[in-house]
């Protein structure tokens, strides 16, 4: 930016450039039991920088009751006015606290001679003000009127707040006046109002009691408008920015001239580009970041100021579920300032013909939408936030087929039961199979694994020569599958729902559990090197007979690892652990019912589905969208019913998602 000469003798306002206060929050409470004190709670906890400004007001029955003290955690408060008529023991007074660390939301009003029939508080959360200086100050009191009024106070500048309030006798029927808001109070003959003044000069305000005509005492305070001298927007900026960042400066009372000389310092890898004054109080700072994160100085050579410098990071959710023609992205950074760039090419998409991002609608500093339209070919995409070059992978549908594969077998009766496969878009609705698959029959719970080109189908064969055994088939794509191996589980038991696992944390080695029904059912774990699965090894119990679990299946999160299982004709279950073979625990439920094969399957479309069918099989399954929050799952609703193309009775099978993550990852891992 270039930076240009500013003509001393032009003078600009001082405050044009300067935000007015605002009022945060209020709340109020009142004592009329003569307990000493009363107790006002905000809503929210209040802000560091802020100001409360309080109404205390006392009614009777004593005379000379005036409040001792206010007391709040992190807020210096001090005693501005008061109006004591102690004709008529009212007394109105108006305090103000500068919040120098926020986190609470309670703050105490004492009276100690606890004397009095009525404590009011009434407590207002300003921000920028600056602090509880007062211009002015003003009281009044009467022992038989109607018209409440406050006196005057001179406002010495625009943005003063005016703060009054009244107490007396009789209900108070209508005000404030003179253009002042109301602040809500917790006695009808009590008043609190406000105005944030546009201009110096002198205010006052006023309110009116019912008709029989008695005493009340009002108090008035201008407090002075002081924002720090140098304010910097925004305040927080990303690391390893892609480009130049402008910070918009304010000063308050300063005489910026084309010789000021801005500067950023303390965060390694910030460089200043340019600066420019554009007024006594208003310039900009053009710099640029790099890998550094920290508290980085702002300052004119007389005032300074602390911004944050972090770490920025995104993430995006997909509107449609394996959408194949177009849907909303939307885009939920951290510590980003996607409001401060130029909108179109903030986000870009790569990798996958023909897919294409709309211009984003940015809505804040942390959150944008933009329409993704499916290109021809699908496959592996990547989003990228070009202001900070952080990306995003994403596995695409194409627009000509669907990419969601469940694999099962199709029959139950022993003997008959075959290998099928049925394919979906969605995950809910399915269809044939596009490719042959070979013709395998005795094929009872299947399991599909892809790992790095290697496909591999497992299942319990449930003749009698075979019994202790699961069958091995192996190929590079479902078409070409042929025979590899019995692998033996535990001599002389039954093995049942094998189901692979492959963990990215050990990528050369392929797991697989086993549900062998010893006393009763416990699941079993192998595993075998990806280069030679005729191998496996021996079985080790990961959930013990005593828990009745089976049909068990590994699923990751991070580091940790979950084994869902089933308990015969009662309920799916999961337990966890932080290694692969346990020790599995902590054992909970997810859903009741006379279900069984739970397959946990997650990607950023559809989220966390848990997949199942009814125990003794039928033609079709059920699903149930999944919650995980603390390391916990939960089953969000109800189970919805599928059916799958041409299946006479299902049991059993394995959801890879070729939609929104690449299928290799997609083995019971998030």
């Amino acid at each position: 930016m270039q930076l240009r000469n500013i003509v001393l003798g032009l003078l600009f306002p001082i405050l044009s450039f300067c935000a007015a206060p605002t009022l945060v929050q209020s709340g109020n409470a009142k004592d009329g039991s003569g307990a000493g004190s009363v107790v006002v709670t905000l809503g929210n906890n209040y802000t560091t920088g802020n100001v409360l400004l309080i109404s205390a007001a006392i009614w009777g029955p004593s005379a000379g009751e005036v409040i001792t003290g206010i007391v709040a955690s992190g807020v210096t408060f001090s005693f501005l006015t008061r109006a004591n008529n102690t004709g008529s023991v009212s007394d109105s007074e108006i305090w103000c606290g500068v919040v120098n660390s926020g986190g609470a939301n309670s703050i105490e009003v004492d009276d100690t001679t606890a004397g009095y029939a009525t404590l009011n508080a009434t407590v207002a959360e300003f921000s920028g003000t600056g602090g509880c200086t007062a211009d002015a100050v003003n009281g009044n009191f009467s022992t038989s009127s109607t018209t409440i009024t406050t006196g005057s106070v001179a406002a010495s500048v625009a943005n003063d707040i005016i703060f009054a309030a009244s107490i007396g006798r009789r209900n108070i029927t209508a005000g404030p006046i003179n253009s002042f808001s109301a602040i809500t109070s917790p006695n009808s003959t009590n008043a609190v109002a406000y105005e944030v003044v546009g201009s110096s000069g002198s205010y006052s305000t006023g309110w009116t009691t019912a008709t029989t005509a008695s005493s009340w005492a009002a108090a008035i305070v201008a407090l002075k408008y002081a924002p720090p001298p140098l304010s910097v927007s925004p305040s927080l900026i990303p690391s390893s920015h892609a480009g130049n960042i402008t910070l918009t400066l304010t000063g308050f009372g300063t005489a910026w001239t084309g010789l000021t000389t801005f500067t950023a310092t303390g965060v390694t890898g910030v460089t200043k580009v340019s600066q420019n004054v554009s007024s006594t109080t208003a310039a900009t700072l053009v710099i640029t970041t790099g890998g550094g994160v920290g508290s980085l100085t702002i300052s004119d050579g007389v005032n300074s100021v602390p911004i944050t410098v972090a770490a920025p990071g995104f993430s995006i959710t997909l509107g449609v579920p394996n959408t194949t023609t177009s849907t909303t992205v939307t885009f939920t950074g951290t510590n980003t300032i996607w409001s401060s760039e130029t909108a179109a090419g903030l986000f870009s998409i790569s990798g996958s013909t023909g897919a294409s991002l709309g211009t984003p609608t940015v809505t804040t500093n942390t959150s944008a939408t933009a329409t993704l339209t499916i290109g021809a070919t699908g496959g592996a995409a990547t989003i990228a936030d070009t202001s900070t070059t952080l990306s995003q992978p994403l596995q695409l549908n194409s627009t000509s087929g669907p990419k969601t594969e469940f694999y099962l077998e199709s029959t139950f009766p022993a003997v008959t039961q075959s290998f099928e496969v049925t394919q979906s878009v969605d995950g809910i609705n399915w269809s044939a199979y596009s490719q042959t698959v070979p013709t395998i029959t005795g094929v009872r719970d299947p399991s599909v694994v892809n790992v790095g080109g290697t496909v591999a189908m497992v299942y319990n064969d449930n003749t009698t020569s075979n019994i202790s055994t699961v069958t091995l088939y192996t190929g590079t794509s479902l078409s070409n599958l042929a025979f590899l191996a019995h692998v033996p589980v535990i001599a002389s038991q039954p093995a049942y729902a094998p189901t692979f696992f492959w963990d990215p944390s050990a990528p050369t080695t392929l797991y697989m559990t086993v549900s062998t029904p010893v006393s009763s059912y416990g699941v079993s774990l192998l595993s075998a090197s990806l280069s030679n699965l005729s191998s496996w090894s021996a079985a080790t119990i990961i959930c013990p007979y005593s828990s009745q679990c089976y049909d068990g299946m590994i699923f990751k999160v991070g580091s940790t690892y979950y084994l869902f299982y089933a308990i015969a004709n009662t309920s799916l279950n999961y337990m966890s652990a932080s290694a692969i073979g346990g020790p599995y625990s902590g054992a909970t439920l997810i859903l009741s019912g006379n279900y069984e094969s739970p397959y946990m399957t997650y990607s950023p479309i559809t989220g966390y589905r848990l997949y199942f069918t009814a125990a003794g099989g039928d033609n079709g399954g059920f699903y149930v969208q999944c919650g995980l929050s603390g390391g916990v799952f939960s089953a969000l609703g109800v189970p919805t019913r599928f059916f799958l193309n041409g299946a006479t009775q299902t049991q059993h099978g394995t959801v890879i998602n070729y939609g929104p993550v690449v299928p290799s990852t997609q083995q019971g891992v998030q």
